[in-house]
């Protein structure tokens, strides 16, 4: 048996580009998994996904998820362990 070690950050721990690649994939899964409903997500993401479609401007829903849901998108993104590129670790279990 070989035993390797990979070293794992902390949201925080991760560049300013890194940082930006999983914020933006975390509001992309958020958007990806809202069913339309106010009673499935947050209020700031209900609020930020209608704005965009009431503006007509679904390629800035990032953005307004961002400016809506800041501290939940990183709350989110603290929950877990990266590699250094951004990639989620996910510890596994046998």
């Amino acid at each position: 048996m070989k035993t390797v070690t990979i070293p794992v950050y902390e949201y925080d721990e991760l560049s300013e580009e890194v940082q930006t690649k999983v914020t933006t994939e975390t509001i992309q899964s958020m958007i990806e998994t809202f069913d339309g409903s106010a009673a499935s997500c947050s209020d700031g993401l209900y609020k930020a996904i209608t704005e965009a479609e009431k503006m007509q401007t679904p390629w800035f829903t990032v953005e307004y998820v961002w400016d809506y849901c800041k501290e939940e998108v990183l709350e989110l993104c603290r929950d877990w362990m990266y590699f250094k590129d951004g990639r989620v670790y996910r510890e596994e279990t046998y």
